[in-house]
């Protein structure tokens, strides 16, 4: 394990290279839409072309606040989470301005933090310089980092999550908490890093030198921190608020949970939604359902590895989301993080550059492609 501190140079040097990849990904989006325009004859500004599906109900939560009737579908506003709109709404507030430009600003101001705050995560749970680089790369440039640019919440949910993760392997819990209560009031399941937290805390008390080992001893030594304890009971905050406000707004705490039928549900079985997808008949769905297998594959890899709270996370990117559907199932896997990290891990494991290079221009490449098809409105994409 990396733990060193660093000095304020190398974080500075740290966050310019971060703003550097930010800044490239971005020129590179608007030369793809740029091109789009030009073959297409469709100009519809460069982040409002960006910021379109779901990124539109948060451009209504942060204009309009959080409606009390659901829509006819019966969708509804209070399915998405409240900090990233709020974010948004103080920059907008505070700017004036164009919403979707000043969306974009604050997205890449984010993507700036998160790109770096997962680069020191990588070091401090002791991968390379060269690992961790990459990495950073892949979420700057390649497969599905385009999300990281829109109005979604991948941007704030990982860099709350690793940021979490981060304090917690550094031993900082206070601010442990912190970024865990920001990270339940993202998205509804960032309150399930409470499970990698007691998961990665256990594996410290395992590693210890020390006889007479018991759960007797496993709960005094976690009880009698009091900062652990407090940095624990602090993450569910961020959800609780946000139950509350709906429990006042709307007379039912649970409104997020309940109008996510509105959206469909599958089967409830991971593995029945992939088997249908591969049987479907359809490319795209035998594509994702084929992206689904990857990620088990990804997770059974970092259980061999031992890397005991990554695996509890991973388990839990896997089966929520293909308990109900495989529509974008490929940016949750990428989105979390950890399923990227198990790919670094393998990828350095074969002390091939030629190999890495390849599989992170290829990823590229692909991701190109992706733009394209996101500005031309895919709604595989969503």
């Amino acid at each position: 394990m990396t733990s060193e501190k660093w000095t304020g140079r190398e974080w500075g040097r740290l966050m310019l290279w971060s703003l550097v990849l930010v800044l490239l990904s971005r020129i590179i989006l608007f030369a793809i839409y740029e091109t789009y325009v030009w073959t297409q004859r469709q100009n519809t500004g460069f982040w409002d072309s960006l910021n379109t599906w779901d990124a539109g109900w948060y451009l209504n939560i942060i204009q309009n606040g959080y409606g009390t009737s659901p829509m006819p579908d019966g969708t509804a506003t209070w399915a998405f989470f409240p900090l990233l709109p709020a974010i948004v709404r103080f920059f907008w507030q505070l700017l004036g301005g164009d919403l979707n430009t000043v969306a974009g600003i604050v997205m890449s101001g984010l993507s700036v933090l998160m790109l770096a705050i997962v680069y020191r995560y990588l070091l401090v749970t002791g991968r390379s310089r060269g690992e961790a680089l990459g990495i950073q790369i892949f979420f700057a440039l390649g497969l599905y980092s385009f999300y990281f640019a829109l109005l979604y919440t991948e941007t704030l949910y990982l860099l709350l999550l690793v940021a979490t993760l981060y304090f917690l392997r550094t031993r900082k819990y206070l601010w442990m908490g912190v970024a865990g209560a920001l990270l339940s009031a993202t998205r509804n399941t960032g309150i399930m890093v409470v499970f990698a937290i007691a998961v990665q805390v256990l594996e410290d008390y395992c590693r210890q030198e020390k006889t007479g080992k018991s759960v007797k001893d496993f709960l005094k030594s976690v009880f009698s921190d009091w900062k652990l304890v407090l940095g624990t009971c602090l993450i569910p905050l961020g959800m609780f608020s946000y139950i509350v406000y709906l429990g006042i707004k709307l007379g039912d705490p649970l409104a997020f949970l309940h109008v996510q039928v509105a959206w469909g549900t599958g089967s409830g079985n991971p593995f029945k939604t992939i088997w249908d997808g591969l049987q479907s008949g359809n490319l795209i769905f035998f594509c994702l359902a084929c992206c689904a297998i990857v990620g088990l594959i990804l997770l059974l890899y970092l259980v061999k590895e031992k890397r005991w709270s990554e695996v509890c996370l991973a388990v839990i990117f896997w089966v929520i989301p293909l308990s109900v559907r495989l529509y974008s199932i490929p940016r949750y896997l990428i989105g979390g993080g950890v399923f990227v990290f198990a790919s670094g891990d393998f990828l350095a494991k074969r002390r091939s550059r030629v190999l890495c290079a390849g599989v992170l221009v290829l990823s590229i490449l692909i991701n190109l492609w992706l733009v394209w098809k996101w500005f031309s409105g895919s709604n595989w994409l969503i």
